[in-house]
């Protein structure tokens, strides 16, 4: 049994400094790669120091896992963290969403300049009445 979570992750920066991420990553031979996540393109427009806009080619790593038993004391979890706190480190944006069991149980984190709050939690409320018997 345990505890379990689901737990996204996302990684990314102009495709040059992911690059190079993923490359240190891999020469670490880092457990994470084990587990499923993809990379991905996409294009952001950016501003420079002048408000000259220009597009830029980015790279995002994401991760997400659904009740998955997240502790930090697994070597897989505890690589994942290591992964997240090495991109920090290294200014990458950074965002981390963990929804528990308990409906209290929300962890997210976002770091970087550029970050922009691709994921989140959305609550809803559902409805599944059995079906009315017509009178």
């Amino acid at each position: 049994m345990g505890y379990r979570s689901d737990v996204s992750i996302a990684i990314y920066a102009p495709e040059p400094e992911m690059t190079a991420f993923v490359a240190s990553q891999r020469l670490k031979h880092e457990a994470w790669f084990n587990w499923k996540h993809q990379i991905n393109k996409y294009t952001k427009s950016c501003v420079d120091d002048k408000d000259n806009r220009y597009d830029e080619t980015w790279l995002v790593l994401h991760a997400e896992f659904e009740g998955t038993k997240w502790y930090g004391s697994y070597d897989d979890v505890a690589s994942w963290l290591r992964c997240i706190q090495e991109a920090q480190r290294l200014d990458l944006n950074t965002e981390f969403v963990r929804v528990g069991e308990e409906d209290e149980d929300i962890e997210t984190d976002y770091y970087g300049d550029w970050c922009d709050y691709h994921l989140g939690v959305h609550r809803t409320i559902y409805q599944d009445f059995p079906k009315f018997i017509e009178e």
